[in-house]
């Protein structure tokens, strides 16, 4: 089951099992389409993919969410040294006066990242709020690119190459190509 790792402690997140109806056209990852609107279990091996219309209209919602995930993690991160402490004498009986708001800050971190993959959105970097958007492009499934700091979605890269294999969008449409 995909998830998150916890940016202070390293243990990772699990998202809970669900299913959603999410209104996109559905990309089985053989390359047959599904209906719009179709029910998807978080365990399938079908991808949720955006068009850009789609996935630009999701920027304000995800810039809140991703500046809850930011200040979420800080919190973590500032909590760390004291939380180590604690888990290391775990066995004498450990504890921390900060456990409880760790964990406060932990569920906070983990709901809105959940939320945030719910959408079919995924998460690449928590530190800089990068987010990748499953897209079609000629037959075959790439990523729209982008993070916080950026107005709008202007990068797309192939699946196998990350952040650094960035591509502008308007490059693409000079050129013909279009997504």
């Amino acid at each position: 089951m995909p998830g998150a790792s916890c940016p202070s402690s390293g243990y990772l997140i699990r998202r809970a099992e669900s299913c959603s109806i999410v209104p996109a056209t559905r990309i089985a990852r053989d390359g047959s389409k599904e209906k719009e609107g179709s029910l998807m279990d978080d365990e399938s091996d079908e991808v949720r993919t955006f068009t850009l219309s789609e996935a630009s209209s999701l920027i304000p919602r995800l810039r809140k969410l991703l500046g809850r995930v930011s200040s979420q993690r800080e919190a973590l991160v500032d909590m760390r040294v004291e939380i180590d402490r604690a888990r290391e004498n775990a066995d004498q009986g450990g504890g921390s006066p900060l456990g409880a708001a760790y964990l406060k800050h932990l569920m906070s971190f983990s709901e809105a990242v959940q939320e945030i993959e719910s959408l079919g959105v995924l998460v690449k970097d928590f530190r800089n709020g990068l987010v990748d958007f499953p897209h079609e492009r000629e037959g075959r499934i790439v990523y729209l690119c982008w993070k916080p700091d950026e107005e709008e979605i202007s990068w797309w890269h192939e699946v196998d190459t990350g952040c650094a294999g960035r591509r502008s969008l308007t490059d693409d449409l000079d050129c013909g190509e279009g997504l």
